[in-house]
């Protein structure tokens, strides 16, 4: 069992080489995405938050938090689901890309915590308006 010591050296080399290879790739993956995510994000809050933080703005500041995180997240997720489905017609090989995965994934558990600074954001609107 001499030999042992070089093959876990072998395998903890490789590991971390792994692991720097994921996040340079994933480092790749958000700033090729980041600027096509903000700007979807961007412009579902300014299209579909504004006029119902404005129509809301006599509620409480909590409903106001609950309708816009529900209608803004919910088009939000369909949206980038749809830009990353693959087309269903045509020719060729039709496989499954990591991408299908892992960007509706992390769009629903920001979507999820996203409430957090819209409740934050709407309840700072609402004190700003009833002083």
């Amino acid at each position: 069992m001499k030999n042992r010591k070089p093959i876990m050296d072998s395998i903890w080399c490789m590991t971390k080489c792994s692991l720097c290879t994921t996040f340079m790739n994933l480092s790749m993956f958000f700033v090729i995405f980041s600027p096509m995510i903000a700007l979807c994000n961007l412009l579902c809050y300014i299209i579909l938050g504004t006029p119902i933080h404005y129509l809301l703005r006599k509620q409480e500041w909590m409903f106001q938090t609950i309708m816009v995180w529900l209608i803004v997240n919910t088009v939000s997720i369909i949206i980038m689901c749809h830009l990353i489905m693959p087309p269903t017609e045509g020719e060729g090989p039709m496989c499954i890309s990591p991408i299908v995965i892992i960007l509706p994934v992390t769009s629903v558990l920001a979507s999820f915590l996203s409430i957090i600074p819209i409740g934050f954001l709407c309840r700072k609107a609402r004190k700003k308006t009833d002083d």
